[in-house]
């Protein structure tokens, strides 16, 4: 789960519907993706990143579960 990427979501009022749109995909494969149930691909996550939240780093917006757990090791 992307807890960053959400959150800052919340924070910025970015709907999962206008974020779906913008990467041209459907909105449960964005929350699939949000969830960690399938992965962002490298272009959506620059996109995502350049369009929504320019001020953020893109290792902090993706800081998964998976991550930590690696990070942690």
């Amino acid at each position: 789960m992307y807890k960053n990427l959400i959150a800052e979501m919340a924070k910025s009022v970015v709907t999962k519907r206008a974020m779906a749109s913008t990467l041209g995909m459907h909105e449960n494969t964005l929350k699939n993706k949000l969830s960690g149930k399938s992965a962002f691909t490298v272009e959506e996550s620059f996109k995502i990143k350049e369009i929504f939240f320019p001020n953020q780093e893109l290792p902090y917006l993706f800081e998964n579960d998976e991550t930590l757990s690696q990070a942690e090791e």
